[in-house]
């Protein structure tokens, strides 16, 4: 009879073996209850009973249906081996640095985590107290500096990107319920969203807004402030040569601009140029038929008030003539008639009238009773209307005093026709007396106004530095 001991496949991770032993007809009917027996195909016949192994099992490959450990302290831990072999249960962790690769798995991408509640997915924090959020309730990304608690989001359930700064406070979002960008900045001088770009060439913009409705606008600056002064919108150019503070540009209004103010004196517009030859405003009419570099109109006057289309409070000035114009009474649909301003070299007021001699020929000329608080140097001219063959001759008897003179002609009740020219001198001619010759100074020195009249090049005239029209 031969006797001997096989060892078969065993399960090293339950410590369970499957061992077979090699007896007598006689022994392995004994024991045919506490044995596996070893066959020669696979799978072979089932078997029932119990292994009880106390050493090492090895095995190839092993089939089961059911796998049971004993209860401890690491149930629900994972099994790991070392380098020999052996095996020890360890809480599921990722070693880190994590490094791993993958290949294409469709959207869902090669590493996902779900999760079913209600808070994020993924929660990151380091020893400062920064933190970060993948997938929350309301959020696509959030992030949170740990000192200064400025946070940061990306997908949120209002905004595409939002972000608010703790300190000033600050906020400010992109592709919002109602607006495409908004930016909020609390300090002194912050600014609430900026644009730059850096090329020195190209229509290129630091800040392009546009707008499809015919009640909208590209850019809205609103200034809430209740002090003088507060600016909606600022330009501001740096060029030193023709650089534009606003640029507008609009196939009907280039610049549209009104105030409503009803308890002060609310003013469109208002220009100044501060520079050694500045200008307020300079306006071109570019046209090829009628064309006005500027234009103004007022409304209808009411209660009395007077109204100018065009005022200044200062002296005017035209390098060409001065004249007014009217629709022509002949023909008012097609032409205008124009009548032109008396020039000279000092400025002069005129008053005039009809006036007849009584029977002695003499006659009071009676002139405005503010005549002489705003006039000097009076000249006379007087013409007698007489239709007879006689001939009359008028003369002034005595000159103005007390607002009126006197006039006398060599046949009684005769009318003449007279006209008073003074010198202006009101308070603001005796403040700032006439000059009818004046030097050129700063950049007008050396230019003309009117360069072509001299046959001279554009450049020649003093509005030479105007930057080229766009």
């Amino acid at each position: 009879m031969r006797k001997g001991l096989i060892l078969g496949s065993s399960l090293a991770v339950v410590g369970v073996g499957i061992g077979v032993l090699s007896l007598s007809t006689p022994a392995r009917s004994q024991l045919a209850k506490a044995l596996v027996w070893l066959q020669p195909t696979t799978p072979g016949s089932v078997q029932t009973g119990h292994l009880n192994i106390s050493g090492t099992a090895r095995t190839g490959t092993t089939y089961t249906n059911s796998l049971r450990v004993g209860s401890s302290a690491t149930n629900g831990h994972y099994l790991r081996t070392d380098a020999s072999g052996v095996g020890t249960w360890q809480a599921l962790t990722i070693p880190l640095p994590y490094d791993g690769t993958g290949t294409e798995n469709g959207y869902e991408g090669l590493f996902r985590i779900r999760n079913n509640g209600t808070a994020a997915s993924i929660f990151a924090r380091n020893t400062s107290g920064a933190n970060a959020r993948l997938a929350g309730d309301s959020y696509g990304v959030q992030a949170q500096h740990g000192t200064s608690f400025n946070t940061g989001q990306l997908g949120n359930s209002d905004n595409a990107v939002s972000g608010s700064n703790n300190f000033n406070p600050s906020y400010g979002y992109l592709a919002g319920a109602s607006i495409g960008c908004y930016g909020e900045q609390g300090s002194t001088t912050g600014v609430g969203v900026r644009g730059r770009v850096y090329a020195t060439t190209g229509a290129n913009y630091g800040v392009h807004g546009t707008s499809n409705s015919p009640g909208g606008a590209g850019v809205f600056g609103l200034n809430q402030s209740a002090s003088s002064g507060a600016i909606g919108v600022l330009g501001q150019a740096t060029s030193s040569s023709s650089g534009f503070g606003i640029y507008g540009e609009g196939s009907q209004y280039g610049i549209f601009a009104m105030a409503t103010n009803n308890t002060s004196v609310p003013y469109g517009g208002w220009f100044q140029g501060s520079g050694s030859n500045s200008r307020g405003a300079f306006a071109v009419g570019g046209g090829t038929n009628s064309t006005y570099g500027f234009r103004g109109n007022s409304s209808t006057s009411t209660g009395g008030a007077e109204t100018f289309g065009i005022y200044s409070l200062n002296n005017v000035g035209a390098a060409g003539s001065k004249s007014f114009r009217i629709d022509h009474p002949h023909d008012p649909m097609n032409k205008y008639l124009l009548h032109y301003c008396a020039e000279g070299p000092a400025p002069m007021n005129q008053y005039s009238g009809i006036v007849t001699t009584d029977s002695s020929g003499y006659a009071w000329v009676e002139l405005p009773a503010y005549f002489g608080d705003i006039n000097r140097n009076p000249r006379y001219v007087l013409t007698v209307i007489d239709d007879s063959d006689d001939f009359v001759l008028a003369k002034v008897t005595r000159q103005v005093e007390d607002n009126r003179f006197r006039i006398r002609t060599n046949k009684p009740a005769t009318q003449v026709s007279w006209l008073v020219i003074a010198e202006r001198s009101d308070r603001w001619m005796q403040a700032h007396p006439a000059r009818d010759q004046v030097e050129k100074f700063g950049d007008e020195r050396g230019r003309l106004q009117r360069p072509e009249l001299y046959g001279l090049p554009p450049e020649m005239g003093i509005e030479s530095d105007l930057p080229v029209q766009k």
